[in-house]
């Protein structure tokens, strides 16, 4: 029981600061709007000025962030699976923090340094992984 509240606290909270950063998706100019695996609409890429205006509005892309989207389909168009593919994916090898983080840097989500941030890499890994246990 205790571990399901620290679950739904966390999935709550990164729901709260993923709302947080979508309320201000306009400014970062999207290029692109398609719909997802699951119908649900995403942004396929956005333009190269993200990163900063991220930074500048304090719209960081979490590891939570990151993980979340990625269950929700959002980098289909980079080659990861979402739901409970993504899950058979990450269980198997194939996808792997560092895929994801090069999928959002490939659409403008992360800047490039991001992949050599040993800490954020390693957040990445305990988000698949809590994910990963809790189904």
């Amino acid at each position: 029981m205790q571990r399901h509240k620290a679950l739904t606290h966390g999935l709550l909270a990164g729901l709260a600061v993923l709302n947080l950063s979508v309320a201000n998706i306009a400014h970062a100019g999207p290029n692109t709007v398609t719909r997802g695996p699951h119908g649900a609409a995403y942004i396929q890429t956005m333009d190269v000025s993200f990163p900063k205006m991220a930074a500048k509005y304090g719209m960081s892309v979490t590891p939570f962030n990151l993980v979340f989207l990625a269950f929700q389909g959002f980098f289909a168009s980079e080659g990861i699976p979402s739901a409970q593919a993504l899950m058979n994916a990450y269980q198997s090898g194939k996808v792997t923090p560092e895929a994801l983080i090069k999928a959002a840097i490939a659409m403008h989500r992360l800047p490039a340094e991001t992949l050599q941030d040993k800490e954020y890499l390693a957040n990445v890994r305990s988000q698949l992984e809590t994910l990963n246990n809790s189904n």
